[in-house]
């Protein structure tokens, strides 16, 4: 995944700040840090509440997951975050969060930041 574009950041602002405001915990791997503090203020400045962003290991798929508990059954602030993000055009998609992760018994979702699909390929650090 790539840094946001200017359009994209306007576009997920836009939409944030004239919804529900929910809270998020952010996630990351590998070299992710940058991408999920970008997220992470960016959610914060739409008026949500954000823990994180933390490092996570275990997150093994590539690219930007929105995580939850039951895929049957997924929060709001799930859907609104898939919505907002497909609608500028990212590449993102639902899961089953791992147990591993900061609790959202606070009611929210976890958006996870998988490693770079480059650097999972066979030969690639």
């Amino acid at each position: 995944m790539r840094a946001l574009k200017t359009a994209q950041r306007d576009g997920i602002l836009e939409r944030l700040r004239h919804n529900h405001k929910y809270s998020v915990v952010v996630s990351y791997s590998e070299k992710q840090k940058t991408k999920a503090t970008e997220f992470a203020g960016l959610l914060q400045d739409a008026g949500w509440t954000v823990l994180g962003p933390f490092v996570n290991e275990n997150i093994c798929t590539p690219g930007l997951q929105i995580g939850v508990p039951d895929l049957h059954s997924p929060c709001a602030s799930a859907h609104l975050l898939v919505d907002v993000l497909v609608s500028v055009g990212m590449d993102v998609r639902l899961v089953r969060a791992g147990e591993t992760l900061p609790s959202t018994s606070f009611g929210g979702c976890y958006l996870l930041f998988g490693p770079s699909r480059a650097s999972r390929l066979p030969g690639r650090a």
